[in-house]
């Protein structure tokens, strides 16, 4: 029987695939805080900025942070389905 050989063209294909794998983790790391944490925090500071204890900005934040997470993880399916598809 003939054993499984690893060439260097397979170690060089897994670890571009997983350095791949990190890059594509990290872009979407960053695109997430941005568009999920900026709202919270503009309706945060405008809560702060009211005289009345009410979170209703902060909520609204949230929810629109909500959105536009899931917004921003499909435009990231949509791009790497289109760039796996090449």
């Amino acid at each position: 029987m003939a054993a499984f050989k690893t060439t260097n063209e397979d170690l060089d294909k897994a670890s571009a695939a997983k350095r791949a794998f990190f890059v594509n983790l990290l872009d979407l790391s960053w695109r997430l805080f941005g568009v999920m944490l900026g709202p919270l925090f503009i309706g945060l500071y405008i809560d702060s900025q009211r005289t009345g204890s009410g979170k209703g900005f902060a909520l609204g934040g949230f929810a629109i942070g909500m959105v536009l997470g899931v917004v921003a993880i499909r435009g990231f399916v949509l791009k790497l389905s289109k760039r796996g598809s090449q």
